[in-house]
């Protein structure tokens, strides 16, 4: 009993431990971003950025760390996304009702949606919000969406759902896409572009650099771009995923948060799930 009581201890401590390694990720690259200039294009490279503690010369003693920073405007905002960029991406047309029918102000729904009536008739029962998503994975409520539905992969490129959308993407409360960050596919959803033209403005920014404006993606690769919603080179919002682990094969942890970096003020952590 006491070897096990131990053991139980020890795993704990390893456990905080690898935590502690992990916000010295976040840490890390708060820093990081604070150096950028957000006046200026935002361009984190195909993929977005990712270092180690060992990239940074940073000696845990311990452990170490891996990061992952995601531009969150460069995502499809589910609060703004159209039925048929909803449709697109999830293949489910129910699912594509009741996320409307979740954001929008009346109680009425859609043909296959849901409203209070039904969220009330659940054993563990809850209204409908009627109001926009606050979280991505408030998406969970919603009828006809699960984690096997956020994780199923969409695209040639095969990325999770639940790593395209966003509902931190806005600036005065207006949705906004940054076309240096957004992939070709939600380039295409979100603008409601074809495909082919949305990889052509992948592949130019891919191999030389980021967007100054809108009017350069025109002259640059020949594409005219459509804007049924806000544009822009830059960003102030990222998704920062640190996993710190203890060596050698040790516990390991994982903490990812939202970062908001407001003009004339410090970072803003918007949410963080550990």
């Amino acid at each position: 009993m006491a070897r096990n009581e131990s053991q139980i201890s020890r795993n704990y401590s390893d456990q905080i431990r690898a935590k502690w390694c992990a916000r010295a990720g976040i840490n890390s690259a708060i820093v990081k971003l604070s150096k950028l200039d957000f006046q200026q294009p935002t361009y984190l490279g195909e993929g977005g950025l990712g270092f180690t503690s060992k990239n940074d010369e940073l000696d845990l003693g311990y452990g170490s760390f891996e990061v992952t920073v995601q531009d969150e405007l460069g995502k499809l905002n589910i609060n703004a996304a159209s039925p048929k960029a909803l449709l697109e991406l999830f293949q489910d047309q129910s699912i594509v009702d009741s996320i409307i029918d979740w954001r929008d102000e009346d109680d009425k729904p859609l043909p296959l949606g849901a409203e209070s009536d039904y969220y009330l008739s659940l054993p563990n029962p809850y209204q409908s919000k009627n109001a926009p998503f606050d979280t991505v994975r408030e998406l969970l409520l919603v009828k006809g969406i699960n984690e096997r539905v956020l994780n199923a992969r969409y695209g040639e490129d095969g990325t999770k759902i639940i790593d395209m959308i966003t509902v931190y993407s806005s600036i005065s409360s207006s949705p906004v896409l940054n076309f240096n960050s957004a992939s070709a596919d939600v380039l295409a959803l979100s603008l409601g572009m074809d495909l082919p033209s949305a990889q052509k403005i992948v592949n130019y920014r891919a191999k030389n650099g980021p967007f100054v404006d809108l009017s350069q993606v025109t002259d640059a690769v020949g594409v005219s771009v459509p804007t049924p919603m806000m544009v822009s080179a830059s960003s102030n919002v990222f998704k920062i995923t640190s996993t710190g682990r203890l060596t050698p094969g040790g516990a390991s942890a994982t903490i990812s948060c939202i970062v908001q970096f407001p003009e004339n003020s410090g970072p803003q952590i918007k949410y963080c799930q550990e």
